[in-house]
């Protein structure tokens, strides 16, 4: 529904809209990148259009992105992405900040980039964690659903969402478990 007047929408929605001299015409959106729209200012509710577009204060981010401060003052919406080093790898639960290789969270961590999986540090904390062959990082791959990082011959009856580079998705038991 189209109107003259919002102040504010429901969380994971944003205003859009134009104004035209001194009436407007705007509406809730869903936020969700698929469809241009990155992210929800927290102060004027407004939706972020443009991933590259600084914004005072963010709230919320659509699901792939993240809430990136360039400074104390300038937040932006940045892809998920497990290159280069740098890289926003994981987004955290509650803030929806953006978290880099190696950074941990004790809020939890509600995604991970592509090629990256979801390690439990210790019994209060989370990273997203590259997929690796290295045995002692214990990602091997992605559990389908969870996120969550498998290590080798580690069996899930989950499925798999993906592998890392020298091992290969494995089916066994009539295709109920599921192993790297």
């Amino acid at each position: 529904m189209i109107v003259t007047n919002i102040s504010e929408c429901i969380p994971g929605y944003c205003i859009n809209g134009t104004t035209s001299g001194t009436t407007g015409q705007f509406s809730c959106k869903k936020i969700n990148a698929t469809e241009g729209i990155y992210g929800r200012d927290s102060l004027t509710f407004k939706c972020i259009v443009n991933e590259n577009v600084a914004s005072t204060k963010i709230d919320f981010c659509a699901s792939g992105y993240c809430i990136y401060s360039m400074s104390s003052t300038q937040q932006q919406c940045r892809a998920l992405s497990s290159f280069p080093a740098d890289a926003s790898i994981g987004k955290e639960l509650t803030s929806g900040r953006c978290l880099t290789i190696g950074e941990s969270s004790e809020l939890g961590v509600s995604e991970c980039a592509t090629n990256a999986c979801l390690f439990q540090t210790s019994t209060t904390s989370q990273e997203c964690r590259l997929l690796s062959n290295d045995p002692t990082l214990h990602s091997f791959g992605v559990e389908a659903g969870s996120g969550k990082c498998l290590d080798i011959d580690e069996p899930t009856t989950k499925g798999l969402n993906t592998c890392s580079s020298k091992t290969c998705k494995y089916t066994y038991d009539g295709g109920l478990h599921y192993t790297c």
